[in-house]
């Protein structure tokens, strides 16, 4: 286990960014609730209390496990919340407490692909890998990683067309996938099932857990198909470290969205070991790190982070008739886009 800097979120909105800091100075950080095990203290350097306000801290000190305070590892509270920024000199305090915390940098670019291609090693051990190809920068540089550990023989990418891809966008990643020598991946066109399973569907979260459990239904046929034996293969997820945190299980945190996770059939398999999750670990900055660091080019791995079914989830829909008005306001604006590249509107690159 990695030696850490563990940030104890209070109801903290900034706990994420105080992790993700640590991390660019070059630290491994985690982010734990109050009641956190001594377990899962092993190998910490040092301590954040990341908290909300006083009287916060006040009500919810009495939750935190006691004997951290025991350890003989620096703690810092931050006391009242301010504003912090990943590139800015206002972090200065983090460097002057990681140099209290008796701690060797763990987390740059290539300790931090060492330790994702030795997770997918152990993770995987004579499994074959189906990975879905959303065209999203985070099932590409899985699809890298699992192809580089395991090679292609082990590895299938599966690229769905569900309806909600962007023009030619099946076109462009099967030609990028090619010529970066990926060859391992196979095309589907499901866009009519989809489509007609959020069929009049308004609610964005209904409509995410419809379209997940379609890929899953999908993902099924296609293991029939293929005659894919479930104890020779493994689902990979693109799951990344904010999707870890469990906010809404602690009082201590804000509620999220609903998480694909949740969905029945998916535990079902987590539960089996039928899915990994290679960069659960990391932030979004860190894959594209990750990225570029495998040499992928920079429009596949700063492209915007909607998948298919991100722009599926996020377009938005109505129950009201149009008027005639809105109509002409419409058929204006798709006029009007028609002459916009819209290209630099789904790259990320800031």
């Amino acid at each position: 286990m990695k030696e850490k800097i563990v940030v104890i979120n209070f109801e903290s909105e900034y706990a994420h960014f105080l992790a993700k800091s640590i991390r660019f100075l070059g630290y491994y950080s985690e982010i734990q609730n109050p009641n956190i095990s001594l377990n899962d203290l092993e190998n910490t350097k040092g301590i954040i209390f990341a908290r909300k306000n006083d009287e916060n801290f006040t009500s919810a000190i009495s939750e935190i496990n006691e004997q951290i305070t025991n350890f003989n590892i620096p703690i810092l509270d931050l006391g009242k919340e301010k504003k912090f920024s990943t590139k800015s000199n206002d972090n200065k305090f983090l460097e002057n407490f990681i140099k209290t915390c008796n701690f060797n940098k763990n987390w740059e670019v290539q300790q931090i692909l060492e330790f994702i291609l030795e997770k997918i090693k152990t993770t995987t051990i004579n499994k074959n890998v189906l990975l879905f190809l959303t065209g999203e920068f985070k099932s590409t540089v899985i699809f890298a990683l699992l192809n580089k550990v395991l090679g292609k023989e082990r590895v299938l990418g599966l690229h769905i067309n569900n309806g909600f891809l962007r023009e030619n966008e099946i076109e462009i990643i099967t030609q990028q996938y090619i010529n970066l020598g990926f060859t391992n991946f196979i095309l589907e066109d499901e866009s009519e099932v989809f489509l007609s399973t959020i069929q009049k569907i308004i609610n964005p979260q209904e409509k995410q857990q419809i379209i997940d459990k379609t890929f899953l239904e999908v993902h099924n046929e296609i293991f029939k198909k293929l005659n894919l034996l479930e104890n020779q293969w493994i689902l990979a997820q693109e799951k990344t470290y904010p999707d870890v945190i469990e906010f809404g299980k602690s009082k201590f945190s804000h509620g999220i969205k609903i998480n694909h996770n949740k969905i029945a059939e998916v535990q079902s398999l987590i539960s089996k070991g039928l899915i990994i999750e290679p960069l659960n670990n990391l932030y979004t900055e860190e894959i594209i790190l990750l990225g570029k660091t495998l040499g992928l080019p920079e429009n596949l791995i700063c492209q915007h982070p909607f998948s298919s079914q991100g722009l599926s989830v996020n377009t938005l829909c109505s129950n009201d008739v149009l008027s005639s008005q809105e109509e002409r306001d419409i058929k204006k604006i798709n006029q009007n886009l028609t002459k916009i590249d819209l290209s630099s509107f789904f790259i990320i690159n800031d």
